[in-house]
């Protein structure tokens, strides 16, 4: 059997100088590995997108509270549906627990975030910063507006 040559996937590449990873740059240097906001954030970053909340949302909350997301960065599931974006009740809480905390307070005397379940944002709320292809917003054309 001929000697394979070249990179075998899974196993580190011997033309590369330096640490692969923050867990090796960890590793080189003696110290146990631990979650940092640089893994935390080359994580979110392939598996998320980014968004930034450009208008109060719509709802039944009253304004003052929803006018508190403008403005929020948050990390999105990164398919969208027809007509906006999905974010995790606990994870856009968060977001906007560092903005306004007493709006986040709020939201919690309501009852959430209910444990897997998302809030929406609509695409005309919303500023796609990263993850989300821009085509998303279109990829959903009415019958109507269909060329035949």
């Amino acid at each position: 059997m001929p000697e394979q040559k070249g990179i075998i996937a899974g196993q580190p590449n011997p033309h590369r100088k330096g640490p692969r990873s923050p867990i090796e740059e960890y590793q080189r240097d003696g110290v146990e590995p631990r979650w940092d906001s640089t893994l935390i954030r080359k994580r979110a970053q392939q598996e998320f997108g980014l968004i930034r909340i450009k208008q109060a949302p719509s709802g039944e909350a009253p304004l003052e509270i929803r006018e508190k997301w403008i403005g929020v960065f948050m990390l999105c599931e990164p398919e969208p549906d027809e007509t906006g974006v999905l974010v995790l009740q606990d994870r856009a809480l968060f977001s906007l627990g560092c903005y306004a905390p007493e709006a986040a307070a709020w939201w919690k005397v309501q009852g959430y975030p209910k444990p897997g379940e998302y809030f929406h944002f609509g695409f005309s709320e919303v500023l796609i910063i990263r993850g989300l292809s821009l085509f998303a917003k279109i990829r959903h054309v009415p019958e109507e507006a269909r060329v035949t």
